[in-house]
C-alpha cells in the first residue's frame, strides 16, 4: 500500500472530510487512464451563508459571482505584494455583496482580461479554494508597521496603544483622543536599485495636502472598512520624482524620510552637482591607476633588475689599493697613524659623515640636595 488514511489537520482544507489519503515517501502516480474517476464537483458557496457568518475559517470555498466594482489596485512589484480589491455581487440574489481580493498572477491575469474587453459587457468572476476571512469591524489600528496611519500621543511623539480610549504611550502618557499621522513605506528606485522609504505625518501633509484625520474620515463614505487598506489618494505618491534628506535605520533596513524637495530646477541642480561628482571621481581613479603602474613596474623583479645601478667597489679595496692617490693632512702639525697616507677622499667623505647624527643632545644640570 502506498498511501495512508490519516486525520485532515490540515491548516486550509478543500474538503470538509474528517480524513484524507497520504501517499508515503517514494511514491510514483502516473495517469494510465483505466478508472474512470470524476474530476472535481464545484460547490460554490451562497453568499448569503458567508454574510450570515455560516462558515469555517480552516475549509477553503468555492464563489461565482458579477464584478460590480474594482477598488485599490496594487500593481507595481516591491515591497508589498500585488493586489487588487473587488466587489462581487450574487448571480441570484442580486442584493448580496461580498468584497474580494487576489493577489500576485491573479491580479495580473485579471487586469489584462479586463483591459482587453472594456466594451465586453458584464465580467462574472469564478474563485475556487477561496479563503473566507471576516471582515475588520474596527476603525482604529493598533501601532504596528502595517497600515498607512497611527495613533500619536498627545504629549510625545510616540505610538498611542489601546482598543479603545485613553490610549497609552510607551512613556505612560494617556490620550484621551483620537490623534491620527501619517507612516507610510514607499519603494524609491535610483539608476535601478530601490530601498524603502518611510514617509512621515509632515511629509504626507505637504504633499498629498488632506490631513490624516480628514482622510480617515473619507473612509466609510468610500465603503473602507478595513484600516489596512490604501485609500486611492495615496497613489499621488507614486510616479514622482523627489530629491530626499533621509536617515537610514540599519535595525529596520530602510530610510527615514527627513525632508522632501519636488521642485524641478532643484532637482537638476542636485543632479548636476552629482554629475560633477562622478566625473572627479572617474579623474582620481584615472590617477590612482597611473600611480599603481608606476608602483608595479618598479616592484616588479624583471623592471628593477633592469634599472639596477653600476657596481660599487668595495671600500676596503679603494683603502688597500696601491694605485690609491696620497692624501696630504688637514693639519700637518698633527701626528696620524702609518696608514694614513693611505687615506682616500671617499673614505674622507665617509668618515665625515660617520661623524653626523640625528640623535638630540640632552644637557643635564646638577640639582644640589637641600
Amino acid at each position: 500500500m502506498n498511501f495512508l488514511p490519516q486525520s485532515n489537520d490540515l491548516m486550509f482544507k478543500t474538503l470538509g472530510h474528517p480524513y484524507v489519503i497520504k501517499f508515503t515517501v517514494g511514491t510514483h502516480v502516473s495517469d494510465i487512464s483505466k478508472h474512470v474517476i470524476p474530476g472535481k464537483k464545484l460547490n460554490f458557496k451562497p453568499f448569503v451563508e458567508v454574510i450570515s457568518g455560516n462558515w469555517r475559517s480552516d475549509l477553503l470555498v468555492d464563489v461565482i459571482g458579477l464584478v460590480e466594482k474594482i477598488g485599490y489596485r496594487q500593481m507595481s512589484v516591491g515591497s508589498k505584494k500585488q493586489q487588487v480589491n473587488l466587489i462581487l455581487k450574487d448571480h441570484v440574489q442580486m442584493n448580496d455583496t461580498l468584497n474580494c481580493t487576489l493577489w500576485e498572477t491573479y491580479v495580473v491575469k485579471f487586469m489584462n482580461y479586463v483591459e482587453m474587453n472594456k466594451e465586453g459587457g458584464p465580467t462574472i468572476i469564478m474563485l475556487q479554494y477561496a479563503k473566507v476571512k471576516a471582515e475588520a469591524t474596527t476603525k482604529k489600528l493598533k501601532a504596528t508597521g502595517n497600515g498607512w496611519y497611527y495613533l500619536a500621543c498627545c504629549k510625545c511623539p510616540r505610538v498611542a496603544k489601546g482598543a479603545s480610549p485613553p490610549y497609552t504611550c510607551s512613556d505612560g502618557h494617556s490620550t484621551e483622543t483620537e490623534i491620527y499621522r501619517y507612516k507610510i513605506e514607499v519603494e524609491a528606485v535610483d539608476n535601478g536599485f530601490s530601498t524603502i522609504f518611510v514617509f512621515w505625518d509632515r511629509e504626507c501633509n505637504e504633499l498629498l495636502e488632506i490631513s490624516t484625520s480628514q482622510l480617515h474620515q473619507t473612509m466609510p463614505q468610500d465603503d473602507i472598512s478595513d484600516p489596512l487598506e490604501f485609500p486611492l489618494v495615496l497613489d499621488n505618491l507614486i510616479g514622482h520624482e523627489f530629491a530626499f534628506k533621509v536617515k537610514w535605520k540599519p535595525r529596520w533596513k530602510n530610510a527615514s524620510v527627513m525632508a522632501v524637495v519636488r521642485d524641478k530646477e532643484t532637482i537638476h541642480e542636485l543632479l548636476a552637482q552629482w554629475e560633477i561628482c562622478k566625473i572627479r571621481e572617474s579623474v582620481d581613479e584615472a590617477m590612482l591607476a597611473e600611480e599603481w603602474n608606476i608602483i608595479n613596474n618598479y616592484t616588479t623583479p624583471e623592471k628593477r633588475k633592469a634599472k639596477t645601478s653600476p657596481p660599487v667597489t668595495p671600500i676596503n679595496e679603494i683603502i688597500m689599493s696601491p694605485k690609491a692617490p696620497p692624501v696630504t693632512p688637514i693639519n700637518s702639525g698633527k701626528r696620524l697613524a702609518g696608514h694614513a697616507s693611505s687615506y682616500s677622499a671617499t673614505l674622507k667623505e665617509l668618515s665625515e659623515g660617520e661623524q653626523s647624527t640625528t640623535r638630540l643632545r640632552h644637557k643635564h644640570v646638577k640639582i644640589e640636595k637641600k
